[in-house]
């Protein structure tokens, strides 16, 4: 039985290198009575024109288009980035958003990821499979501060298994499994969930009380997430230098370079509003 103006119940998927072929194995082993709505990023050339949708669509049973900007989320469809616009969620609804390039990437991974970390809070699971580097980490780490769950392409089974490794080694998954075998994994937390939403009693959150202590809550969680994800930037920053230094001049140290200013810059921004956030607590808690 839904709960009333409970969150969405939202599959973040995100792959890179090698992506396609996992994201087809996902798609075919996704029952077709899923209760989540799939949102897709795939990273790609920002001018490139994108097929994803339609190869998923063919590749299992549940229907997958692009992403449209204000479409209601609904369980049982896959949604797919489109090339040059970050896929994020804002309440039921997608958005696609002209934000800033994250490594160098639009749409990218950890974007969609801590927006869905936002809005969907415990009702969140993150996806990662195969890429490179460490893209999806710091994005799954904001979906776990949350209560969310995470999953992990096996690195074996990857193409490329950088991404998921990287993430399992930064113990930010919650499960690891095969591509084909995640829908079966879906429908398993899916249960685990009704489970315990029929044997906990709802809670009247318009006491005073509780609600104080639920804004409380979140300011913690949102304090959490924001410190992950200083740390994440902070270290891309200095993996990205390193790589700079050792590209010589050219093409290549360039564009590492700009991913260390844009790491940096955004860094700055994330440490300015956790410390204004963190002086406002004080000051309303004294």
């Amino acid at each position: 039985m839904p709960i009333p103006n409970a969150p969405p119940e939202v599959v973040a998927v995100g792959a890179s290198a090698g992506g396609v072929e996992a994201l087809k194995c996902f798609a075919a082993g996704l029952p077709p009575g899923l209760p989540y709505a799939v949102l897709v990023v795939l990273h790609m050339p920002i001018n490139a024109p994108s097929v994803l949708a339609r190869i998923l669509d063919r590749s299992g049973p549940l229907p997958a288009t692009d992403a449209v900007h204000g479409e209601p989320l609904a369980p049982g469809t896959i949604r797919v980035a489109v090339p040059n616009r970050h896929l994020l969620v804002d309440g039921d609804r997608t958005v696609l958003s002209e934000g800033p390039t994250e490594n160098g990437q639009r749409p990218a991974i950890n974007a969609l990821f801590r927006s869905v970390a936002s809005a969907c809070g415990h009702r969140a699971i993150g996806v990662l499979l195969s890429g490179v580097l460490d893209d999806g980490t710091s994005g799954l780490a904001a979906i776990r501060s949350r209560h969310g769950t995470t999953i992990a392409q096996l690195p074996d089974e990857a193409l490329f298994p950088a991404m998921p490794r990287n993430a399992i080694d930064a113990g930010v998954i919650d499960h690891q499994t095969s591509a084909g075998k995640m829908g079966q994994l879906l429908m398993e937390l899916a249960e685990r969930d009704s489970s315990q939403a029929a044997a906990e009693p709802v809670a009247d959150v318009h006491h005073a009380g509780i609600g104080d202590k639920l804004l409380q809550s979140h300011d913690g969680e949102i304090e959490s997430a924001l410190r992950v994800a200083v740390g994440a930037l902070q270290e891309k920053a200095v993996l990205a230098r390193r790589l700079a230094d050792q590209a010589g001049p050219g093409m290549a140290r360039d564009r590492y370079q700009a991913i260390v200013d844009e790491a940096e810059r955004a860094g700055d921004v994330l440490s300015e509003r956790l410390s204004a956030g963190c002086t406002e607590r004080r000051e309303r808690d004294e």
